[in-house]
């Protein structure tokens, strides 16, 4: 595109519930505007926004695609965001970065979970927002019942601007309630329409939704109001006037019924778009501490990375919105979050996968550099005389988990370094290396995002893999006492081995660790000596006597022992010291302990009876209870091997509205049946 300016701009993210056609309507806007010269299709594969192979395979988006239109010599960026539970926080970024926010409902569906999740984000979300309710060319859909369904379940503020002309198959065009004129659009899937009159059969359904309309965006405007209130006729320039500042304000979110599949009402969308919608300039200054980012490219450079892409070829993308100043080619940007200077190399727009060079990102704008070293998605760069920091972007915890174990050698050595590459393009993926059952795992929002992850691995850095559940980092301990001497005497010629030791074990309340008490008189034990003991204990601690894991909370007391002049040895001491611990631990009513989690679960208060069940199924006991919202919240305390398999089932009790939260809160007793389950899993493996 020929150099824009900022008034020329129109940034919007596209959002809903999965499968709502939001991919779909981004296809037929690429076509309608002759950005593609055919309309693409999910089901082909081909589209411009999911082009990755599994989003190709599954069909579905799962990472926020970006590209970017011409309307009527306004340049229209559109992010199209993930709707599937477990790729949905892409959109947040996409939504902090953007202008307005335009929702895709399914009209055969309603509101979906997926949909009110991102509704209820109110923080990341800007106040202009669009409704298009899709697929009104199927059976069994209706406008007037979708917009009933959006106002009572999302809010009063959504108004429609246009109503359908025709039902389900015979879905054909709109009335625009503003010019008051129907758009007949062509068959063939074009998005071209002619202007008609209103049918006479629906002219009195128009004249209804007209004044709702009016009634809507009399409120953005005082004498727009007072004229209302008055009973005085308003035109339709006033409609127009009134809706632009009902739109930035956030008084009013219009409503559109389309088709995507059919191209029917996108370019009325497009059309709205450059009429109606703010472009960067039409909205507040932020304020950044003491600084005030003005959309203007002669000022000062402020933006803000709201997204990294590692690219096989190209390496890393970085996807920025400009807020103030504008980026130009071969410049040197300061990133005032790592407070390092970058240099501008590779600057461009983003079609999709396609890179089209860019000589300069005017304010407003959403750009991409190629090859940054050392920024990442959240940092802010700016110009490096005035540095200013964005707050950043925050991600949610991701709670299901999973272990990876590499098949080979040369798996082992890369899949840190693979991983890495990924969390840096995905935030919501993260690993470590457990240090109490040696896992490598691989944390994610759900089930298919650790599936996708593992087959990106193999796909993207040729690692191979096995996925399973991690272990539970159990502990052990004892309930009883024990009284145990052992002598440790080895003589095979030459020089022997000799240490004897006496010790006593007990148990220390839960969470006190280990106390190791030197109780030795008169050098029974020669003091060189004593630390070999406790260091023979400690190991054996480490590697675990009942079922291979960590001891904790017991007191060790070294009371008596003997040695040999010439055979006593540091290893002696250590060896009797382990194998003493070990005769002891096993006489003193040895237990397992498991990690218990404190949980935070919200949910609909529909569901409360079938969770606060399920946790009673998991072994859980519920703390307390309070409301978030129109939201239920039960808190409680969790066994975490109950925890792993939860989120899938939260999900499904819940139709996917249901989050939850948790972290560590302390050790307990693993129940006897369950401790002897684990001790003879334990067996059968070291078998």
């Amino acid at each position: 595109m020929s150099q824009i300016i900022s008034e020329h701009i129109r940034n919007i993210a596209v959002v809903g519930h999965g499968d709502a056609g939001k991919t779909s309507f981004v296809s037929a806007a690429l076509y309608a505007s002759g950005s593609t010269n055919r309309f693409f299709s999910v089901d082909e594969g081909n589209t411009i926004t999911d082009f990755d192979d599994d989003e190709i395979r599954r069909k579905i988006s799962i990472s926020t695609g970006i590209c970017y239109t011409a309307w009527k010599k306004i340049k229209i960026n559109i992010l199209d965001t993930p709707g599937y539970s477990d790729f949905i926080c892409d959109a947040f970024p996409a939504l902090r970065s953007v202008d307005t926010a335009v929702f895709v409902v399914n009209a055969g569906a309603g509101v979906e979970c997926n949909l009110e999740k991102v509704w209820e984000a109110e923080k990341d979300l800007p106040a202009s927002r669009v409704i298009l309710v899709n697929k009104l060319d199927r059976e069994n859909t209706s406008f007037d019942s979708s917009i009933e369904l959006l106002q009572t379940e999302l809010s009063k503020r959504i108004v429609p601007i246009a109503l359908p002309v025709g039902k389900e198959a015979s879905f054909k065009g709109l009335i625009c309630l503003i010019t008051q004129k129907m758009y007949r659009f062509d068959e063939s899937g074009s998005g071209k329409y002619t202007i008609e009159d209103i049918p006479r059969d629906m002219a009195d359904d128009a004249e209804m939704a007209r004044a709702a309309l009016i009634e809507a965006v009399a409120e953005a405007d005082d004498e727009l109001l007072e004229k209302y209130l008055e009973g005085e006729e308003i035109t339709s320039r006033e409609i127009a006037n009134g809706l632009k500042l009902a739109i930035l304000n956030g008084i009013a979110y219009p409503a559109i019924p389309i088709s995507a599949s059919k191209n029917i009402g996108v370019t009325y969308f497009l059309d709205f778009s450059v009429d109606y919608l703010p472009s960067p300039c039409d909205l507040p200054h932020r304020k950044i501490n003491e600084t005030e980012l003005i959309c203007d490219s002669g000022r000062s450079l402020v933006a803000q990375i709201f997204k990294t892409i590692i690219d096989p070829y190209t390496g890393k993308i970085s996807v920025f919105r400009v807020y103030s100043g504008s980026i130009q080619a071969d410049s040197t940007v300061r990133n005032a979050t790592r407070k390092e200077n970058e240099k501008i190399t590779g600057l461009c727009n983003l079609f999709g996968k396609t890179q089209n060079p860019a000589s300069s990102i005017a304010a407003g704008d959403i750009g991409v550099v190629i090859k940054l070293k050392e920024s990442r998605t959240g940092d802010t760069l700016c110009s490096p005389d005035q540095p200013v920091v964005m707050d950043p972007i925050e991600y949610p915890d991701p709670l299901f988990s999973q272990t990876f174990v590499p098949e080979s050698k040369s798996d082992e050595e890369k899949i840190s370094t693979s991983l890495t590459r990924l969390a840096e393009e995905d935030p919501t993926l993260r690993y470590r290396r457990s240090s109490e059952t040696n896992e490598l795992i691989v944390f994610g929002m759900g089930q298919l995002h650790l599936e996708v992850t593992h087959n990106r691995l193999k796909r993207k850095y040729g690692v191979s893999a096995i996925m399973k559940s991690p272990k539970i980092p159990y502990r052990e301990t004892v309930k009883g006492n024990a009284d145990v001497r052992y002598r440790h005497k080895k003589q095979s010629g030459g020089a022997g081995q000799f240490g004897e030791v006496a010790i006593r074990l007990k148990p220390l309340p839960h969470g006190e660790g280990f106390v190791f008490d030197n109780m030795i008189v008169g050098g029974v034990i020669p003091g060189q000596y004593i630390p070999s003991v406790e260091k023979g204990v400690r190991n054996t601690m480490g590697e675990g006597i009942l079922a291979g894991y960590p001891v904790t909370d017991i007191k060790v007391e070294l009371y008596d022992g003997k040695s040999h002049p010439v055979d006593s040895k540091d290893i002696a001491f250590q060896i009797a010291g382990a194998m003493a611990l070990k005769q002891a631990f096993m006489q003193a009513n040895p237990i397992l302990l498991e990690p218990v989690m404190s949980v935070k679960i919200i949910v609909p208060e529909a569901n409360m009876g079938d969770v606060m069940g399920d946790l009673a199924s998991r072994r859980g006991r519920v703390t307390g209870m309070g409301n978030e919202g129109n939201k239920q919240v039960i808190n409680g305390l969790v066994p975490m091997a109950e925890m792993l398999k939860f989120e899938p089932e939260l999900r499904s009790m819940t139709g996917g509205r249901g989050t939850f939260s948790m972290e560590f809160d302390h050790y307990e007793e693993l129940p006897s049946h369950l401790a002897e389950s684990v001790v003879a899993e334990t067996k059968k493996s070291r078998e």
